[in-house]
């Protein structure tokens, strides 16, 4: 992220976006789901209930996975579909917030 292909971010908010990911990461291994999985959204939305997350930090949690995602898409050799629908939908959830 901090790289020109990352958006040249400052190194506290790619700090953050790694934090925030391998949170993201640790659900998805303790549920058996994987990141492109439609349920990672509501098994985020479950734990950011139980941690009293304000809605900016779920903001902040879905904008880690939506830059993940558009890394995802950039390094994948796959057509990228999968990602692009679970993207999409975060952007349903962020906007929620």
């Amino acid at each position: 992220m901090t790289s020109a292909d990352g958006g040249r971010k400052h190194p506290k908010s790619a700090t953050q976006h790694a934090s925030q990911m391998a949170t993201l990461v640790k659900l998805t291994r303790q549920n058996n789901i994987t990141l492109w999985d439609r349920s990672v959204l509501d098994v985020f939305s479950k734990y950011a209930t139980e941690k009293h997350y304000l809605p900016a930090t779920k903001k902040d949690y879905l904008s880690s996975l939506k830059h993940f995602c558009d890394f995802a898409v950039s390094e994948s050799n796959d057509d990228g579909n999968l990602i692009a629908k679970i993207k999409e939908q975060m952007s349903f959830w962020t906007a929620s917030y």
